[in-house]
């Protein structure tokens, strides 16, 4: 087992002491060792081990901070289990009698994350089948440190599922208690998902989970994130809305089971192969990866072929290629 997964990292930063004072807590639910540390230096006996067997009183770690003037604060950290054995910690800071407000190593401020993200417009499309009616949000995302670009469509289910691996991966990680609440799933039969009033509510409220995951440091560099925004390492994916019952695009099978486009023909170059700022979505030996949701993995020339054509319009497709 890794044992790293299984350490929390707990910070405080106590205020009004020149640029303020950081309070540190290491501790490893599975093996129970715990550090404490002010500014990065440990703690004098504070080394020690807290397990799921510790008592419901928990233990108090105490230390002293040196503020101007020669004063002096008492503080403690308190680690605690709740409910029956094999429960969950939790952990507390307090300074001078107050509590102090937890700080979370994993954030970074919106100037200092990886991506800029836009949850831009709403397509109404079709489902996988081509039988119910949803709605495709369209996600513009800008990679800070190279400003490779791309605009991807993404279902509500999408972000559902991406919510569901992000409080998987991060399950045992400190950022767990922050990751940010994705918006409720609301059911057809009581709200009309198609009312120009829900799908802006819902755009608005996407972008903003978006963004509050993407201030996360360590959920930014996760693969199952990467992959959802379309930039992953040299590789992006994006997609396009077809209008038209011709794509202007021809499939061919590669050596490796894929399945490639190219255009036919210049004519095949029109406004909805870009998106914001010129960023072309489309390129010659790019690999079709969706087809109106559904995933082209495993599936031949012809039987996407099928699917296109069989298809109501418009039709949502994805496609992978080298970022650049």
């Amino acid at each position: 087992m890794d044992f790293s997964t299984t350490e929390v990292i707990k910070s405080w930063v106590v205020p009004g002491m020149g640029e303020g004072r950081r309070v540190e807590l290491k501790h490893n639910i599975m093996t129970g060792v715990r550090v404490l540390l002010i500014d990065g230096v440990p703690v004098e006996d504070s080394l020690g081990v807290s397990t799921l067997f510790v008592g419901c009183m928990g233990h108090q770690l105490p230390f002293k901070l040196e503020g101007t003037g020669g004063v002096q604060l008492l503080g403690w950290v308190s680690i605690t289990r709740t409910g029956a054995l094999f429960g969950k910690f939790v952990y507390e800071c307090m300074v001078d009698g107050q509590r102090m407000v937890e700080f979370c190593e994993g954030i970074e401020t919106s100037q200092g994350g990886l991506f800029d993200f836009k949850i831009s417009i709403s397509e109404t499309g079709w489902d996988e089948n081509g039988t119910s009616a949803i709605s495709w949000y369209r996600l513009d995302v800008t990679r800070k440190k190279d400003l490779v670009r791309t605009s991807i469509h993404r279902r509500f289910a999408d972000f559902l599922e991406l919510d569901h691996e992000m409080r998987s991966v991060f399950r045992q990680h400190m950022i767990f208690e922050n990751l940010p609440h994705i918006p409720p799933k609301e059911f057809k039969v009581f709200v009309n998902h198609q009312s120009v009033e829900f799908i802006e509510k819902r755009r608005k409220d996407l972008e903003h989970y978006l963004r509050s995951l993407g201030n996360l440091a360590r959920v930014c560099k996760s693969p199952a994130f990467l992959k959802f925004i379309g930039l992953y390492d040299v590789y992006r994916e994006s997609s396009i809305i077809f209008e038209e019952t011709t794509l202007g695009i021809s499939m061919q099978a590669t050596e490796c089971g894929h399945v490639s486009v190219s255009f036919e023909s210049d004519g095949a170059v029109n406004a909805g192969l870009f998106g914001p700022g010129g960023v072309k979505l489309l390129c010659d030996n790019d690999l079709v990866s969706q087809v109106n949701g559904l995933p082209a993995k495993g599936l031949t020339v012809q039987e996407i072929g099928q699917r296109v054509s069989s298809l109501p319009r418009p039709l949502v497709m994805h496609f992978i290629g080298h970022a650049s």
